[in-house]
């Protein structure tokens, strides 16, 4: 079993041997979803520079340099998860929402060097999704309520809407699937 310890995604040695690890036991990496996070919420007035390193660092992930030379068939698919701050902002999310732009700007060129290799790259850009790593953003006094407002479902996302919608991505029956890359 793939030893699942602790990596920090802004150390890219630890994502070399973390990658390596998995390549050596499954043989090759087919798939990569790049979900992890370590967004810190705050004003801009109120952002540490500690946390915005701290933001920039997790959130634009360098295992994808770390997997790119472990394709396996076809060349795999990428999936990043970007999110919809990084369509738009909102308070108190300055560095998640860079980070964010950034995912859905790194997709962009990981599709435009991938696609002659073989390798797909996609974003999701998922709403507010209830976790354990979202719990301190949500219990700050009118954050739920005002994202709630601006929210298509009456209700908070869960991991599993996301993970089902990335495994449906995964899939032989999505592989063929053309989607826009501008926007």
């Amino acid at each position: 079993m793939l030893d699942v310890s602790p990596v920090d995604l802004g150390d890219f040695g630890e994502c070399q041997r973390w990658v390596d690890r998995a390549a050596n036991e499954f043989g090759r990496i087919d798939i990569l979803w790049n979900n992890a996070s370590a967004g810190v919420f705050s004003t801009i007035e109120a952002m540490s520079p500690t946390d915005w390193d701290r933001s920039i660092r997790n959130e634009l992930t360098l295992v994808t340099k770390a997997a790119w030379s472990q394709r396996g068939v076809n060349g795999g698919l990428i999936i990043n998860t970007a999110s919809v701050a990084g369509h738009g902002g909102s308070v108190a999310g300055i560095a998640h929402s860079a980070t964010k732009w950034g995912v859905r700007g790194m997709t962009h060129v990981m599709a435009a060097e991938g696609a002659p290799l073989g390798i797909r790259a996609i974003s999701v850009s998922p709403g507010v999704i209830e976790t354990p790593g979202s719990s301190k953003q949500l219990s700050m006094p009118g954050v739920t309520e005002a994202l709630m407002e601006r929210s298509l479902i009456p209700r908070l996302g869960q991991p599993d809407d996301i993970a089902r919608f990335v495994a449906f991505l995964a899939s032989d029956g999505a592989s063929s699937l053309r989607v826009p890359t501008s926007g």
